[in-house]
């Protein structure tokens, strides 16, 4: 049924799926917040994303509108999708949702088209346990090898993760925090490398930094001259305490985490 379903070759099925898609297009087409994708739990193959993809571009090209896309599917048909230059320039979201790295350094990557959903795969594949690194790790290489591109995190377990998303430089994280400037500051800031896994950075001089920390080693950072508010953020709860309202820095600071107090830590310049 499902090869019958994919069939992009059979011309009244072709014409059915291409007006579907287009009517999905139209119906949102002056939302800005809404996001196309193939559908739930979607393990289909890499010739109908082909399809779908076309179609998009074609609406868009007929219509002058843009549709925001999303890029949800097995990692087999998202890499061969992005690998593809014409097809990926229609992708605007990368989300990971059918695949994830695992805590023993494999990968659980069910391939497309197999004519089974991912939770039928899940029985037939050892899922394995995802860890905070492992989340990260996906978020920040899909991030630095499409930085144009928004990354979304929805895979097993997602919402133990969110700090881990959001550290990574991914879109859309369940994290705790609803304070304003800490996302304002966050969504102008990069991911820095650190070469450690005692912590992980955000930064951008002139605005601040955020420092994921999970141990109490030395932090060195780079944030541009001036006074800085230092608050630390409960990565459960999210509550925000303050440790100091006018740090003074000259550029290069070291700040050491207090013994113990692992979490976020959001120098925010004044």
């Amino acid at each position: 049924m499902a090869d019958m379903f994919y069939d992009i070759e059979h011309p009244v099925r072709r014409e059915l799926h291409r007006q579907y898609i287009r009517q999905c297009l139209n119906n949102f087409a002056d939302d800005a917040n809404v996001i196309q994708l193939t559908s739930a739990e979607f393990s289909g193959p890499l010739h109908f994303v082909q399809f779908w993809l076309d179609v998009i571009a074609e609406w868009e090209a007929e219509t002058g509108k843009k549709a925001k896309v999303a890029l949800s599917t097995t990692k087999d048909v998202q890499d061969a999708i992005l690998a593809d230059s014409k097809r990926a320039a229609v992708v605007d979201i990368i989300d990971i949702r059918y695949w994830h790295y695992k805590d023993d350094g494999t990968v659980w990557a069910p391939e497309g088209g197999k004519n089974m959903a991912p939770r039928q795969h899940m029985r037939q594949m050892k899922v394995g346990k995802i860890s905070f690194d492992d989340a990260y790790r996906a978020v920040i290489e899909y991030r630095q090898k499409f930085p144009q591109k928004a990354v979304t995190f929805y895979s097993q377990n997602y919402p133990s993760f969110g700090w881990a998303v959001f550290m990574a430089g991914g879109s859309c994280p369940v994290i705790p925090v609803k304070d304003q400037a800490f996302l304002t500051d966050a969504a102008a800031m990069e991911v820095e490398e650190t070469g450690t896994k005692d912590y992980l950075k955000l930064g951008k001089i002139g605005i601040g930094a955020i420092i994921y920390s999970k141990s109490d080693v030395n932090i060195p950072l780079q944030l541009g001259s001036g006074t800085y508010a230092l608050k630390y953020i409960n990565p459960s709860s999210g509550k925000i305490e303050t440790i100091n309202l006018k740090l003074k820095v000259n550029a290069l600071y070291n700040f050491t985490p207090p013994k113990g107090k692992s979490g976020i830590y959001w120098f925010h310049k004044s």
